[in-house]
């Protein structure tokens, strides 16, 4: 997983805020949900493309991360288990 690029999980949220003097400015957040909170990280406007593509790789991490765990739990389940009781033979 460290070998990956830069992968982040979440969105980019923008949002546009009209300053006293009449401009528009615009806002970028990186959102994402964690215990239960939506949580928020300020992106400078020249970050957000390096994000969006991290965030793109974050994707494909999530992917990779869900094909790991179905091929363990596959694997967990195909495997004879020491745990097991033995069945007992009648007399």
């Amino acid at each position: 997983i460290a070998a990956l690029p830069p992968s982040v999980q979440g969105r980019v949220s923008s949002y546009k805020n009209v300053r006293k003097n009449g401009t528009t400015v615009t806002y970028n957040n990186l959102q994402w949900w964690a215990d239960g909170r939506n949580h928020a990280l300020f992106i400078p406007a020249d970050k957000v493309s390096q994000i969006k593509e991290a965030i793109k790789q974050g994707e494909k991490m999530q992917k990779l991360v869900r094909e790991l765990s179905l091929a363990d739990a596959q694997e967990i389940i195909a495997s004879d288990s020491a745990l097991k009781k033995s069945s007992r033979t009648s007399s």
